[in-house]
């Protein structure tokens, strides 16, 4: 690991995934809100989801909006 590299704890990961998955926030969204890389949020979805069925992959901010209802 890279010495300026930042950890996160399992839980935290958990909890953001959860976030996407069940409240529905965007890559984007999450990672402006806590700081976070967006590559890493859309890594840990793809590595934590329950399963592509229940929690769709948000990868970019297309598909964030392509899902939008205005």
């Amino acid at each position: 690991m890279a010495k300026n590299q930042k950890s996160y704890i399992p839980e935290f990961k958990q909890q953001i995934v959860d976030l996407h998955c069940k409240a529905g926030k965007g890559v984007t969204e999450l990672s402006n809100e806590y700081g976070i890389p967006k590559g890493t949020v859309s890594t840990w979805i793809k590595n934590l989801a329950p399963a592509i069925t229940t929690c769709l992959l948000y990868t970019s901010d297309a598909a964030d909006d392509s899902l939008r209802v205005d």
